[in-house]
């Protein structure tokens, strides 16, 4: 779920971090299209709103941070034996600093396999079961530019969608431990949909040796819980709305093209309702990429205009005072 990114470090400063990948494995990588004097440029697109009422005096408020800003590679010098490049990395206002990188797509794909999921359950004593409090997808293992062998790469995300995987542990705090698996979990939600799968109990995913773009979105909509620890025992509250899309998008010649990740959630605990916003596009091409109608102007009006209508919209929903609002 999101962890409150408005009190995280600065996009910036995560963003001068991402490409510091440590690399271990062996990868023999196809022709690439990024060489010394290669020089890319990206628009890096990130937004955050958080919207809340109260449930009994019907205040609300608002929170809104975002930052839009180009940067470019310029690469300086490549090591294929070790998986390493250099770059000279512009950020628009900022200024311009080396970056190491790694470009291995064994250790990227691996990395990626691992830890792209987290979800987490907890045992509820209050209402005596199992509930999902958790789901995200984390993105800061990803690089721009990554040695094209697709055939690698794919063989190790295709661990990540294995049904069988064990996502999560948990104990009753008694004598029963639960043990869940990817399969347990695609199966209880509302709906998914995974590089074309959808909504099928039991499907398996097949991935082609060939994919150079990977995409995911989850509905989790009154199946994941809000937990608010409580003195004896702790309150779970579902989310009513909780959706969650990822896409990650290479060339051929392995030259990051996309990066689009959002979540939107809306809960209603005992004190408020609560609605926030997380988006994060990082385009190849710069902003007049993002721009162009035939590719991302959508997603962009989406991010501009979303967190004002979720605020305007309050008008039409704020609850009465006294009363609680039910998911």
């Amino acid at each position: 779920m999101i962890r409150n990114h408005l009190t995280k470090l600065s996009f910036i400063s995560i963003l001068i971090t991402i490409l510091m990948i440590n690399s271990s494995l062996h990868s023999s990588a196809a022709t690439r299209d990024w060489y010394v004097g290669t020089s890319v440029k990206y628009a890096l697109i990130w937004s955050e709103s958080i919207t809340t009422i109260t449930t009994i005096d019907a205040l609300e408020g608002f929170g809104y941070c975002s930052e839009e800003m180009e940067i470019r590679f310029d690469i300086i010098s490549i090591d294929s034996i070790n998986h390493e490049l250099v770059a000279n990395m512009t950020i628009a206002g900022i200024g311009t600093g080396e970056s190491d990188g790694y470009t291995d797509a064994g250790v990227i794909s691996g990395l990626l396999a691992d830890s792209l999921f987290d979800i987490d359950y907890r045992w509820d004593k209050k209402g005596d079961r199992l509930v999902l409090t958790d789901f995200d997808m984390h993105y800061f293992d990803m690089v721009f530019f990554i040695e094209p062998d697709w055939e690698i790469f794919n063989t190790n995300m295709g661990r990540l969608l294995d049904r069988t995987q064990i996502v999560d542990i948990v104990t009753d705090g008694l004598w029963t431990t639960y043990e869940i698996t990817l399969g347990d979990f695609l199966d209880s939600i509302v709906s998914y949909d995974i590089m074309g799968v959808r909504d099928t109990v039991d499907s398996q995913f097949t991935l082609s040796n060939s994919s150079t773009k990977w995409s995911f979105s989850f509905d989790l909509s009154n199946v994941i819980y809000k937990r608010e620890c409580g003195t004896h025992v702790d309150s779970y509250f579902p989310y009513s709305t909780y959706t969650v899309s990822y896409t990650l998008d290479f060339t051929e010649g392995g030259t990051l093209n996309l990066f689009e990740y959002n979540i939107i959630t809306e809960v209603t605990t005992d004190d408020a309702v609560e609605e926030e916003v997380y988006s994060v596009i990082i385009q190849k091409g710069g902003f007049e990429a993002v721009e162009t109608p035939s590719n991302f102007s959508y997603s962009l009006l989406s991010l501009m205009i979303l967190p004002v209508l979720l605020y305007f919209s309050k008008k039409k929903k704020r609850p009465k005072p006294g009363v609680i609002k039910n998911a």
